[in-house]
């Protein structure tokens, strides 16, 4: 069993100018903890999440982080339907159903769990070594 060093949370409303605020705030906490070099991949995927996340829930959304043996980053809303990656995107067509793909290929491991009130989406990368 890890213990926790660090963590990070925000309650953000639910519309299009919270991601661009989480991204920001992912960089910057991952800069305070020393790990500048985990966010690019950091940042995108929660892009990804969060951007999910604005097109299907219909309240405030919440960035955690979590800083153990592995980065943890999740972004919960109050729809509780998980969601499922498209199986193979047309890279041609429109871009609804690439974001978990995306994610699922730039984190270590990726996944759902129902919350108290929606969802969480979840996704860690390993530390820098």
């Amino acid at each position: 069993m890890s213990l926790l060093r660090a963590w990070y949370s925000i309650g953000l409303p639910c519309r299009p100018d919270s991601i661009t605020v989480g991204r920001r705030l992912v960089r910057q906490v991952l800069r305070e903890w020393n790990l500048a070099a985990l966010s690019p991949d950091a940042e995108l995927a929660v892009c990804e999440l969060l951007s999910n996340a604005v097109r299907h829930a219909g309240r405030g959304l919440t960035v955690r982080m979590e800083l153990d043996d592995t980065l943890l980053i999740s972004v919960g809303d109050d729809d509780a339907t998980l969601p499922q990656p498209v199986r193979l995107p047309d890279l041609t067509g429109p871009t609804a159903g690439r974001g978990l793909r995306i994610v699922e290929r730039i984190t270590d491991q990726w996944g759902t769990r129902p919350g108290e009130h929606g969802k969480e989406v979840w996704f860690r990368l390993a530390l820098p070594q």
